[in-house]
């Protein structure tokens, strides 16, 4: 099957190997690779969706603290989205782009999944575009969606948030990274438009890299040799261009140079082969 050249869409959340799958993905050649473009605004600009929740009190001082010189908004992102995507198409490739559900999922559609107004058996009821993205933009990409059991992801998350941040069960917030409802409505809501999305195990980018590449590229058109679990950290002068709260939150990627797999693991895996 041929490549198509529709822009892909990867709406991820925390701690679900996002990263790791969105830079490894990024290495096939046909891709243009458009990193989190709204991330900027929701966390740290004047409409940070933090500023939208209810939170305990050592929380709401928190997020009253926080950082937030960021002048970004859905606006001025969604514009440097489509400068970006220009870019790719007069290059000849595909855009290919990721985002936490959150950052880019418009703040009263949010709400309204966190405080149960949008049911889990009525996607529908998100509307026709329900997020930041130009509505042709939208009703054109590919979907992808992350996924990664509870256990794994629930646990990294309290061994990162709550060591981080005041963030605790019972904080919006914390619900936000932590539930998976979103994720399978969007899941619903593309494939009752017939617009079938690709699902993504994160524990398959690390344990099954070759199997999940295989399939992924089956279903995107794209030659499975074109991809590579080894790669060129990110060079200082990308870095310089990239907006420094983005590269804080994202430094670990790409800082990175490849997949790479606990040793324990390896070995326990080959023990049960």
């Amino acid at each position: 099957m041929a490549a198509s050249t529709q822009p892909i869409f990867v709406f991820d959340s925390t701690r679900l190997r996002s990263h790791l799958f969105f830079r490894y993905v990024s290495t096939h050649p046909a891709l243009a690779p458009i990193y989190h473009p709204f991330l900027t605004s929701a966390m740290f600009g004047p409409e940070r969706i933090s500023l939208y929740f209810r939170h305990s009190d050592a929380r709401e001082k928190e997020v009253r603290q926080q950082r937030a010189d960021c002048p970004d908004t859905p606006a001025t992102c969604r514009q440097a989205l489509t400068d970006a995507v220009a870019q790719a198409e007069k290059e000849g490739k595909i855009p290919f782009l990721n985002e936490h559900w959150f950052d880019v999922l418009k703040v009263d559609v949010v709400l309204e999944l966190l405080r149960g107004g949008i049911p889990l058996d009525q996607p529908s009821a998100l509307g026709t575009n329900p997020t930041y993205l130009a509505d042709d933009f939208f009703h054109a990409l590919r979907p992808i969606v992350l996924i990664r059991h509870p256990a794994h992801s629930v646990r990294s998350i309290y061994e990162s948030a709550l060591k981080a941040t005041q963030q605790r069960p019972g904080d919006e917030d914390f619900e936000l990274i932590t539930t998976n409802k979103p994720i399978r409505i969007l899941f619903d809501y593309f494939t009752a438009q017939g617009r079938q999305p690709i699902v993504v195990d994160g524990e398959d980018i690390l344990w099954r890299t070759e199997e999940m590449s295989k399939a992924l590229c089956a279903k995107l058109g794209l030659d499975p040799s074109g991809l590579s679990d080894k790669w060129t950290p990110t060079s200082k002068e990308e870095i310089e261009r990239m907006h420094p709260l983005l590269y804080m939150l994202t430094k670990n990627i790409h800082d990175s140079a490849g997949i790479e797999r606990p040793a324990e693991k390896v070995s326990a895996c080959t023990s049960l082969a």
